[in-house]
């Protein structure tokens, strides 16, 4: 084999790795890559639950750097036990992330300002194609006055843009 002949080959392997890698960063990674979820998101609760027709908004706002997320929330709306109507609502925060990839996993930690030791853990995913938040988790409501929990809604909410 002559020398050029060889040179030849080997440029070519070289080529083919390159292809085969993919290019991208010199150390063949460029990270994780996250769905962009950052906005406000609005979704209802409806239906009987415990004894409880629920009709209640829920507005969530994300904000989001990389893999975190950070943000706040709203509540309002009613509930009725056959012969009552109460009105609630509340605001908190949330903290939680999110996993690279397409349709990835979400988790939320919610913390509400009227009991700042109280924290409900929602998990859920984001379609990316259709832009939506479904999370699942405890709708917890407290007794007047106290931070005990007085009724507890396992809801799964989906959310739009």
């Amino acid at each position: 084999m002559t020398a050029t002949r060889f040179f030849r080959q080997l440029a070519a392997a070289a080529v083919l790795l390159t292809t085969a890698c993919g290019g991208g960063s010199p150390t063949g990674s460029d990270g994780p890559t996250y769905a962009a979820i950052a906005d406000t998101y609005v979704g209802t609760i409806g239906g009987v639950s415990q004894g409880y027709l629920a009709d209640l908004d829920f507005t969530l706002t994300i904000a989001q750097s990389g893999g975190s997320l950070s943000g706040t929330y709203a509540l309002d709306g009613t509930l009725f036990d056959g012969v009552d109507t109460y009105a609630v609502a509340g605001t908190g925060t949330i903290t939680g992330s999110i996993q690279s990839g397409n349709n990835p996993s979400v988790n939320l930690t919610i913390r509400t300002s009227a009991c700042p030791n109280y924290t409900a853990q929602f998990s859920g995913t984001y379609d990316t194609a259709n832009q939506r938040l479904t999370i699942i988790g405890p709708m917890e409501f407290f007794n007047e006055g106290t931070c005990t929990v007085g009724l507890s809604i396992p809801t799964t909410l989906v959310m739009t843009r």
